[in-house]
């Protein structure tokens, strides 16, 4: 109505409409309009002067903007292309957030980059970094993660929930990396922030404690589930985003004091909430987790299974890291079952995944398959005695284990009875 002029009347532009899908112009789908033909709709866009253009761009999306299941990417082209760069930045910054959600990380990199070329600022700004950093953390690098993610926490509210959940992300990515210093300053940052209760803040501390008890620092990460825990409690309602955070560290913290049946009781809970939220990572990671419980008890079979499907669902999902971590734990699993081939060919992908994405948590975790076992397995199977590892010119090779830790210790160090090969969380 804006090209057309003040005086054009409803019925006019409603009758020439019609004549327009008579004539097969136009296609009327509900209560829009679009061309039949592209050919069509790129002649007439190019009889359109520069200024009719853009004020038809800003027109469009004024009205996408109030109407219901809009697509906010839409409305930030329109907003781009009718010259109003300021909000189009804030509008393609909603989007990329609205596509991560999704699990479009290719969308939400595009739009963030549009954000980011229409000149992005302040707090905007602040949430296209929090996109990247999470893109990063779950499609590639880690380090990369943290580092984004730490110019991101900078220019959001700390009251906000989008600063809790970019730093809940920026926490699990640190301790990917092994990053003691980073994890150390995001649990200053939580600790020092506001004491309020809010769901996504617990599940921010909750990440950084799970981080500290794989980075072998139980006492910190005590202090940050205390902290969580008093949140939780102020809640009266069933809030499963800060549950999921909570249960997780928990399930770590209890399986590092000793607790080898933690995982087994407690992920299956998480897998629901998850589920029923639809957050379909975090119910990847659960279920990996939860084949992670089976090993840690020897329960082979169901190990398998579980991790084998956590593994399809991450290839689905297009889950690099979480794949690699299903990997590096079915490699153990083959392996206590004697497929000592398949546990190496598997470890192996589980290595130089990790070295990509920098994931030095789990590329420190690993050490090669013995060769001299799977030799002798080989031969058993034939009925033929394996030859002493002293006739052959070596010494005896080491039980083959996957973890640089000796499977018979815990964190601490000290000894206890275990089941070699230790699967990794």
């Amino acid at each position: 109505m804006h090209l057309l002029g003040p005086t054009i009347e409803d019925d006019d532009v409603r009758r020439t409409l019609g004549d327009l899908v008579a004539a097969e112009v136009l296609v009327q789908r509900d209560l829009e309009f679009d061309f039949r033909h592209e050919l069509l709709a790129e002649a007439a866009y190019a009889s359109l002067t520069e200024i009719d253009a853009r004020r038809g761009h800003l027109a469009a999306a004024s009205f996408a903007d109030t109407a219901s299941g809009s697509d906010p990417r839409r409305i930030a082209e329109h907003l781009e292309r009718g010259g109003d760069h300021a909000s189009a930045a804030e509008t393609y910054a909603r989007a990329a957030e609205i596509t991560l959600h999704s699990g479009d990380f290719e969308g939400a990199l595009a739009c963030a980059e549009r954000a980011e070329a229409c000149g992005v600022e302040g707090e905007a700004k602040g949430r296209v970094l929090a996109v990247r950093s999470a893109v990063e953390r779950w499609h590639g690098d880690v380090a990369r993660a943290v580092e984004i993610g730490t110019r991101a926490l900078d220019l959001l509210d700390p009251h906000a929930a989008t600063f809790s959940e970019a730093a809940a992300d920026i926490a699990a990515a640190a301790g990917a990396a092994g990053d003691e210093a980073a994890l150390a300053r995001i649990a200053a940052r939580l600790l020092a922030g506001p004491a309020e209760a809010h769901a996504w803040r617990i599940r921010a501390l909750a990440s950084a404690a799970l981080s500290l008890v794989r980075v072998g620092q139980p006492a910190e990460a005590d202090v940050l589930l205390a902290r969580a825990e008093t949140m939780r409690r102020e809640l009266v309602k069933d809030h499963a985003i800060a549950d999921i955070g909570l249960e997780n560290a928990r399930a770590a913290r209890l399986t590092y004091a000793g607790d080898p049946m933690a995982y087994l009781r407690i992920m299956p809970g998480v897998l629901e909430r998850a589920s029923r939220l639809g957050d379909t990572r975090t119910a990847c990671l659960a279920r990996a987790h939860l084949g992670y419980g089976h090993a840690a008890v020897g329960e082979w079979a169901d190990a398998e299974a579980t991790l084998l499907e956590a593994r399809d669902e991450a290839e689905r999902l297009d889950l690099p890291a979480g794949r690699a971590s299903v990997l590096h734990n079915l490699a153990r699993v083959r392996e206590a079952n004697g497929r000592l081939e398949d546990a190496r060919a598997l470890q192996e992908q589980a290595l130089v995944a990790a070295l990509e994405q920098r994931n030095m948590r789990l590329a420190t975790a690993w050490s090669p398959v013995s060769c001299t076992q799977s030799t002798d397995r080989e031969r058993s199977r034939e009925g033929t005695r394996p030859r002493s590892p002293r006739s052959r010119g070596g010494t005896r090779a080491p039980p083959a284990r996957l973890g640089r830790r000796d499977p018979g210790r815990n964190p601490r160090g000290s000894r206890r009875g275990g089941r070699s090969p230790r699967p990794r969380a």
